[in-house]
């Protein structure tokens, strides 16, 4: 269902038992969505999809649900699988490069920053266990490895208001407080951050001999 003011200027592949609801006022363009497998996806009021023209945003949503307040904006490319459950607050932003790959259930607040090539994860994306690697890319050697089956995943970040700078990876696991600054190319393992935390990754030590 379109609102009322939409700006559709993108490809929308949707499966059987799919409901797809775009806000009025939103703007969708150069970007490529594929709904499938019962899911749901719901876009507020004056969202904004506008990735670069030599690179449209992939949105894959297979099963689960996706929910977007008004007003975000996104750049990136959104995986969700598995009956993956994506929410991200109003006014929250996603810059160009950037990755969130939903499995289990991730909530992104309102008023966050997130610069360029950032990587938001609920899930190892594929098994630990390298036997089961091996079968899944024999199975797939025409087509790229892709999971059958969900990997292990656990619920991701909960935070508002807060900014994570360039090249940044939210591993599954994080539970980040409000208004916390990420450092750029910081790697954030599954942990508690309280609110008004800045996190940053260790600074290089010299070697002793």
């Amino acid at each position: 269902m379109l609102e009322a003011g939409v700006n559709l200027c993108a490809d929308l592949y949707l499966g059987e038992n799919c409901r797809v609801v775009i806000g009025r006022g939103s703007r969708l363009q150069n970007a490529v969505f594929r709904v499938a497998h019962g899911a749901t996806v719901q876009i507020g009021a004056g969202a904004m999809f506008d990735s670069p023209d030599h690179n449209p945003n992939q949105i894959v949503v297979e099963g689960g649900s996706m929910v977007l307040a008004e007003h975000v904006r996104v750049q990136a490319e959104i995986l969700v699988r598995f009956g993956g459950r994506l929410t991200i607050g109003k006014y929250t932003g996603i810059g160009y490069g950037s990755e969130i790959r939903c499995e289990e259930q991730m909530d992104i607040g309102e008023y966050g920053l997130f610069s360029y090539d950032v990587c938001i994860y609920d899930t190892n994306t594929h098994s630990t266990d390298w036997q089961e690697r091996r079968q899944m890319i024999e199975r797939m050697v025409a087509t790229g490895a892709g999971e059958d089956q969900r990997p292990s995943t656990k619920t991701g970040p909960h935070r508002r208001r807060c900014m994570d700078r360039k090249g940044a990876t939210i591993l599954k696991g994080c539970q980040i407080g409000n208004r916390c600054i990420v450092g750029i190319r910081t790697v954030v393992g599954g942990s508690v951050y309280e609110d008004d935390s800045m996190i940053v990754s260790p600074a290089p030590r010299k070697l002793t001999r």
